[in-house]
């Protein structure tokens, strides 16, 4: 049985990759976020409800964010669920992304 000991230099490499990921996933989600309060804010409504759409609030991101981005794209997931949290904010109903998701 062989033991392999990391030295203290690798546990903090790991350690300082894994913050690294965390805080590119939360920058990524602020993004996101300011890219569908723009859309639901300031964008066309149709009948009560906002015309944004998680491909909208992607490609709306990924233009404000290009040269942070780097080519790595918000990706329609990512818009997805900043839209949701920003329509759960406002108080406005989600139901119209469920039926716009099956629907595709």
């Amino acid at each position: 049985m062989t033991i392999s000991k990391r030295t203290p230099q690798q546990i903090r490499d790991d350690r300082n990759a894994r913050r690294r990921a965390q805080r590119l996933t939360e920058r990524r989600d602020r993004m996101a976020k300011h890219a569908a309060f723009d859309l639901v804010s300031y964008g066309p409504w149709t009948d009560g409800v906002p015309n944004a759409t998680p491909a909208r609030v992607a490609r709306h991101a990924t233009g404000l964010y290009r040269s942070y981005l780097k080519g790595n794209d918000i990706t329609t997931a990512e818009g997805d669920t900043a839209l949701r949290y920003v329509l759960q904010t406002k108080g406005l109903p989600t139901s119209h992304l469920d039926q716009t998701t099956t629907a595709a």
